[in-house]
């Protein structure tokens, strides 16, 4: 293990200090949107779905790897030249590697977890489209393949496994660094496109304000962030931080800074288009305190939930409205069953007194 306060590095330049300061306010934006986004889902008086869960579990593996960062900036060296490093520390190589090989997993785990939730919310926003249904379980289906092909290549790339951290151990790699690290680092930014092109015929067929065109604008903009990240990451192809190949140490600071920025970023697209609900109970609470939402009790009738007429209805706080309300039998609007005289409205209706 690494020995935090024997082995701790000095912050000498901008590379440690860019490692430190930028993934650390990203992720405490990412941790209050997803928090937000959970509450979201209690406003809708709804449990989380799975999209929600993969959210989290992305969070959750993207604070490993910003722990990991940290050590690898106080502890190992990061963004620190090489022979710096192996000059006080002979064995400087192998705590690198070995830092590196857990960053890969939890960064492999981060994007797969939030590019799953993505096309799972994709598959609520394509209900009744059949084919961009199926588009969505076969992405599904690659990103889940691309990730268990990643751990059992970077598993197998030596064996035994230690060898591929320290090179006097005996053993043999059958799988080439380079050519693993293109195939896996082409095929994930592959699957980014996919997943940033997947809700393009969704949004282009629905008509929208000038405000949530350009919140739209946005969210297509950090998805190709994100995914120019996943190329810019793939170093053995792209060379990004312009640092000699020979210098491994200090040359990976630009990797782990793209892997931090496209988990937490990719986080942050994933948590935006399910912040409405939150948006529309606090704007209601700060410019209408006197508005609330309401729910309809059904007076005096114990025929079918789904109605095209106008019916009483009997408001909780007291008195009669006149409301039209149109459910039906298989609508998604329905969160449980709350009996035959009840009905728990979920979206906004217009409410005639």
């Amino acid at each position: 293990m690494v020995n935090l306060s024997e082995r701790a590095f000095d912050v000498v330049n901008y590379r440690q200090t860019t490692l430190l300061v930028l993934p650390s306010i990203l992720f405490a934006v990412v941790t209050v949107l997803v928090g937000l986004r959970c509450y979201g889902s209690r406003l809708k008086s709804a449990k989380l779905a799975v999209e929600d869960v993969l959210c989290v579990v992305g969070l959750l593996m993207g604070y490993a790897l910003l722990a990991i960062i940290y050590v690898l900036v106080f502890a190992i060296g990061e963004g620190l030249p090489s022979s710096e490093v192996l000059k006080d520390h002979p064995d400087g190589m192998q705590r690198w590697r070995r830092t590196m090989f857990v960053l890969r997993i939890f960064w492999a785990s981060a994007v797969a977890s939030i590019q799953l939730s993505c096309l799972f919310f994709y598959l609520r926003l394509y209900e009744n489209h059949r084919t961009a249904r199926i588009v969505c379980y076969t992405i599904i289906g690659l990103v889940g393949a691309w990730y268990v092909s990643t751990l059992v290549t970077w598993l197998n790339t030596c064996r035994p496994l230690p060898k591929a951290f320290d090179d006097t151990i005996a053993g043999i790699c059958p799988i080439k660094g380079n050519l693993a690290c293109a195939l896996i680092g082409t095929l994930h930014a592959a699957l980014d496109v996919g997943v940033v092109v997947v809700p393009v015929p969704a949004v282009t067929s629905i008509r929208m304000s000038f405000g949530e065109k350009w919140g739209i604008m946005l969210l297509f903009f950090l998805g190709s962030f994100c995914t120019m990240c996943a190329v810019l990451r793939v170093d053995c192809i792209i060379h990004a931080s312009r640092v000699p190949t020979s210098d491994p140490i200090n040359a990976a600071w630009g990797t782990v800074l793209m892997e931090a920025f496209e988990v937490s970023l990719g986080t942050i697209c994933c948590c935006m288009p399910t912040l409405r609900p939150v948006s529309d109970h606090w704007l209601k609470r700060w410019w209408h305190p006197n508005e609330g939402n309401i729910e309809l009790q059904r007076c005096g009738s114990n025929g079918s939930s789904h109605s095209e007429t106008s019916r009483i209805w009997q408001g909780r706080t007291g008195g009669r409205v006149k409301a039209f309300v149109s459910l039906e039998e298989r609508s998604r609007e329905r969160d449980r069953d709350l009996g035959p005289n009840d009905i728990h409205v979920t979206k906004e209706y217009i409410v005639v007194p």
